[in-house]
């Protein structure tokens, strides 16, 4: 059975750690952890490159049968996705705990 990861993520997401972020998520994903949340609840801002991590890291885990989640939004985060168009690309939730309920849809009954 596929475990729920959580990341936590502070401070800004930039072109400066937003490799980072994408290096723990691809090692997530070797070790076969493809369901994953990311928690942006003490994220600021984050830039193009950021929201390309996410992109490009969603894509990924859905090719392994994943799935990524976002909890945690702050209003300015949540206006540069919508100004970006990508709101509704994105599964967005209030909490950790909704957005681990939303997998359990995915597995088959």
């Amino acid at each position: 059975m596929n475990e729920i990861s959580t990341l936590k993520l502070e401070d800004i997401i930039d072109i400066y750690n937003a490799p980072k972020i994408k290096a723990s998520i691809d090692n997530l994903i070797s070790q076969n952890k493809t369901l994953v949340i990311i928690n942006l609840e003490k994220v600021p801002y984050i830039d193009s490159s950021g929201i390309g991590v996410l992109l490009s890291s969603m894509r990924d885990l859905k090719k392994k049968g994943g799935d990524l989640k976002i909890t945690g939004l702050c209003a300015s985060v949540k206006k540069i996705l919508e100004m970006s168009n990508l709101l509704s690309v994105f599964k967005i939730y209030s909490t950790e705990e909704e957005a681990a309920d939303s997998f359990n849809e995915l597995k088959p009954q």
